[in-house]
């Protein structure tokens, strides 16, 4: 996973029976970066209950409207295009060159 990205994964497609095992590892651990952005769509309020308990750590989306805020919220502070996401790609890319020594 890219930094800033979001993943869209549908529950019912993707883990609900495991088809995914390192999938399912990367939800559980959170091994992905902490700027990154995961959204589980599923069906219904109830299944979002159930799927937020097992993966406290990501979005859960119950409906199309959940899903728009919750990719919107993460672009919206994330995003390049926007004042904080420039801050936070200019952040992460003075990082990268202090660690590889670059001026």
């Amino acid at each position: 996973m890219i930094q800033n990205s979001v993943w869209i994964i549908h529950w019912q497609e993707c883990l609900e029976n495991e088809p995914y095992p390192h999938l399912k590892h990367y939800l559980e651990t959170r091994s992905y970066p902490n700027e990154g952005e995961i959204i589980l769509c599923v069906n219904g309020s109830d299944k979002a209950e159930t799927v937020g308990s097992r993966y406290p750590r990501v979005s859960v989306a119950p409906s199309k409207e959940y899903l728009v805020a919750y990719a919107l919220g993460h672009l919206n502070t994330a995003n390049p295009a926007c004042s904080g996401g420039t801050k936070k790609v200019i952040e992460w890319n003075n990082e990268v060159c202090d660690e590889l020594g670059v001026p």
